[in-house]
């Protein structure tokens, strides 16, 4: 596991990402792409929730109705 996020942080590197990001941080849209960037993550969340949860209430009518017949 350790050989692989060694290996990603040197992929990262390699492509120059990270001091584009760091850079990117320091620009005017610091604070929007920071904050995009933990809001996505909850956003991420958030959906998945509301994912399952529709996704159970489906199934719930689905099965409600296959019995009333």
């Amino acid at each position: 596991m350790e050989r692989i996020i060694k290996r990603h942080d040197d992929f990262v590197e390699n492509r120059g990402l990270r001091r584009i990001i760091e850079s990117n941080t320091i620009t005017k849209g610091s604070l929007w792409l920071t904050g995009t960037a933990s809001q996505l993550k909850w956003l991420m969340i958030v959906a998945g929730a509301l994912y399952i949860v529709l996704g159970l209430v489906i199934w719930i009518i689905h099965t409600l109705r296959k019995k009333g017949r």
